[in-house]
């Protein structure tokens, strides 16, 4: 019985750990930058490379382009990869 319980907590870890993978983390692609653009609310454009980036809750987000750090919502930032 023992070794029924110690089969099922193994494969209940095993499916907890795999489902917790990052795709981007296996990603091999060449470019690896990460390039992002924001619109500022009196309609200029700042482009450039991102260096750090986190999405929070209620839409809004943390972004660091060129040494300079922004906090905005999510609807004035793209990022891509080239």
């Amino acid at each position: 019985m023992k070794k029924v319980i110690l089969f099922i907590v193994l494969i209940s870890i095993l499916f907890i750990l795999t489902s917790c993978s990052d795709k981007d983390a296996l990603d091999l692609s060449v470019a690896t930058e990460r390039y992002a653009m924001i619109i500022m609310p009196d309609g200029s454009i700042i482009e450039g490379i991102c260096t750090k980036y986190a999405r929070y809750s209620d839409n809004y987000m943390y972004v660091k382009i060129d040494g300079v750090e922004y906090y905005l919502d999510i609807w004035r930032i793209v990022t891509w990869k080239k």
